[in-house]
């Protein structure tokens, strides 16, 4: 067996430099922060509303992995998303409208291969549920 492993380790030996860096495209630390607000029967008859505010917060990770030299252009920069939004919904939930505001402070968001996502944006969205089809 341990032939076996003396194998592949020599085999391996190629990527030891990797060993002990951070695993490219991941990053270390990143969390989520959400308020959220509920309230029935605001506008009338059998309707809800919602509010809410995220906060997307991303530590600055490597998405290429080049030897052991620091190149800040192998890294996404730190990110900061604010999103904020409402949803009512009437009659019973049948008919639903959102709003929501992505990315309200307009910062540089990147995906994890720092290609740069949209800024600021809006959506609106209608819905309306047939119930008993």
């Amino acid at each position: 067996m341990s032939q076996n492993y003396a194998a592949v380790d020599s085999e391996n030996s190629f990527a030891q430099f990797l060993v002990g860096r951070p695993f490219p495209n991941i990053p270390k630390f990143f969390m989520n922060f959400a308020l959220r607000y509920n309230a029935k029967n605001w506008l009338g008859y059998k309707d809800k509303i919602r509010f809410y505010l995220q906060y997307k917060y991303v530590d600055e990770f490597n998405f290429i992995n080049v030897g052991a030299v620091y190149d800040p252009n192998n890294f996404v920069p730190v990110q900061n998303r604010v999103d904020v939004g409402v949803s009512v919904s009437i009659l019973d939930e049948q008919f639903q409208v959102n709003l929501n505001a992505n990315n309200i402070f307009d910062a540089a968001i990147f995906d994890n291969f720092s290609i740069p996502r949209p800024g600021r944006n809006f959506n609106f969205k209608l819905t309306y549920q047939f119930l008993n089809f």
